[in-house]
């Protein structure tokens, strides 16, 4: 019966191939002499044991050789595969960004490159993200944007807002750019660029000034669309933020669209209208056609005064109702502080000079640079993706096998690494077909390498191709086996393992 000793290896390069022949002849001798020790049964058993553990001692060292080299190898190809992931992460985000703004804006091609650059050039500006940027930009196209306008002044405009008001990355963009588009409409406005920065303006220097709160401007825009036309978003904002000093958000909105409605449709009301002659006040002097806000409000308070002090009271709650009386009042008697915010909503400069002061510090410098790492990667991974993808599709119907395939693009990641453009990382890693001479020369492309660059990305190439050499010869032969000749059995054989099998 045949008595097996087997060993299986893999040969990863020819230098683990020669010390592997190197270690076969080493157990062969070991096991040539296992069958003339028999009529020794002690020494053989010592000798047997020590032979073999000094065989699988040579084994160990040439392993543990192997894998600090490879271990190296493994450094590089972790290193690399590390920035490629980066890359890629960075430019998968980027894709579904904007298409996504593609689809909403209906643009293609150059156009849809144009305003990704300008949308990311506009979120560098601004310190933000290029999440909170592109969502931000798509949501101003489907408002009615223009491309233009929705990726360069407008969305320019909403990162500002989003900056002054201390709003940039915490989730809040969507609603706030939502209510400030329909705050935009129900003014009467045009949704362009200029008005939605006039709006961001007003809103921001309003939230620094007084008890105005962000959230407040949804309430705004879905109750004062009654007020387009007879108010200006500044004297609209500012009346609002007078009420809002008094009560809540909601209270405020709703007093001020019935204000705007009692003052407007008095005409309508006789029991208004009579009220109104008994304050000296004629209709046409109220309703906010050929007057502001604090002209309507001169004269209401005018017309109070007129009244018997107890009666004052009971006549404005007759004529705004339980919920208007209380802002009615409160904007007659404080009247003053409407024009207070209406001259802090014009300043531009302050505007600007907030958003500015917001996106500065180490903060706002660590966003801009994380965006344009993953900018100049998703763009540079787009070029480099493409090209090595190509090649290796080619090099998949030219019938390069898998295993070649896996080094050439090792190769060409490696020259990648190293600074090689695209074309030139391609043609060093799969071959002649891409401009590699068979000389191991770079041809006409490799014109812009250094010489160490050259130098090491010609080396490269060379223990890239003694590796594949060694795995294609791997591939083609049965694992290395190595049999013990036959020894008839006795007990240094069944000490040996046989067993008696």
């Amino acid at each position: 019966m045949t008595q097996k000793v087997e060993f299986q290896i893999t040969a990863d390069d020819q230098s683990a191939k020669a010390a592997w022949d190197r270690q076969q002849n080493a157990i062969n001798a070991v096991i040539g002499r296992i069958g003339q020790m028999e009529e020794k049964l002690a020494n053989a058993q010592k000798k047997q044991d020590s032979m073999l553990s000094s065989g699988i001692g040579k084994l160990a060292t040439m392993a543990m050789g192997f894998v600090s080299v490879q271990g190296a190898i493994n450094g590089v190809i972790n290193a690399n595969q590390q920035m490629i992931d980066q890359a890629d992460t960075a430019a998968i985000k980027y894709d579904e960004l904007f298409r996504k703004i593609n689809v909403q804006a209906g643009v293609r091609g150059l156009e849809s490159a144009g305003m990704q650059k300008s949308i990311t050039d506009t979120a560098i500006s601004n310190a933000s993200t290029i999440e909170e940027a592109a969502g931000t930009a798509q949501q101003l196209a489907g408002a009615g944007f223009s491309t233009a306008d929705a990726s360069g002044g407008a969305l320019d405009a909403m990162l500002k807002l989003f900056a002054g008001t201390g709003q940039t990355g915490t989730g809040n963009a969507g609603q706030l750019t939502q209510s400030a588009t329909q705050f935009i409409s129900a003014m009467g406005l045009d949704r362009t660029a200029d008005n939605l920065e006039r709006v961001a303006v007003a809103v921001q220097q309003s939230y620094k000034a007084g008890d105005l709160q962000l959230e407040d401007l949804t309430q705004i825009a879905a109750k004062s669309s009654g007020l387009a036309g007879k108010l200006t978003p500044e004297q609209t904002l500012g009346a609002f933020a007078t009420i809002r000093e008094t009560m809540g958000g909601e209270q405020a909105s709703t007093g001020l669209k019935i204000f705007g409605e009692r003052v407007t449709g008095a005409r309508e009301d006789p029991m208004r209208m009579d009220l109104l002659k008994r304050m000296q006040i004629k209709a046409d002097d109220i309703d906010l056609v050929g007057e502001d806000i604090n002209q309507v409000l001169d004269t209401m308070s005018k017309g109070v005064e007129r009244l018997p002090e107890k009666e004052r009271t009971a006549v404005l709650q007759r004529f705004f109702g339980g919920e208007g009386a209380s802002a009615a009042s409160y904007l007659i008697n404080n009247r003053d502080r409407i024009g207070f915010y209406e001259g802090r909503m014009a300043n531009r400069e302050g505007f600007a000079s907030d958003a500015a002061e917001a996106s500065s510090g180490p903060a706002a410098q660590r966003r801009r640079l994380q965006l344009m790492r993953d900018n100049a990667a998703a763009e540079q991974f787009r070029n480099e993706k493409n090209t090595l993808d190509a090649a290796d599709l080619v090099a998949q119907q030219a019938g390069l096998s898998p295993a070649m395939r896996m080094l050439s693009r090792f190769e060409a990641n490696t020259a990648l690494f190293l600074g090689a453009a695209p074309e030139t990382a391609v043609g060093l890693g799969y071959g002649a077909r891409y401009g590699v001479r068979a000389d191991g020369s770079f041809g006409s492309f490799g014109g812009g390498l250094d010489q160490e660059t050259k130098l090491i990305l010609k080396e490269t190439a060379a223990a890239t191709k003694r590796t594949a050499e060694a795995v294609e010869k791997a591939e083609k032969k049965p694992p290395i086996r190595v049999e013990k000749p036959h020894v008839p059995r006795t007990p240094v054989s069944a000490a040996a393992g046989t067993g008696g099998r």
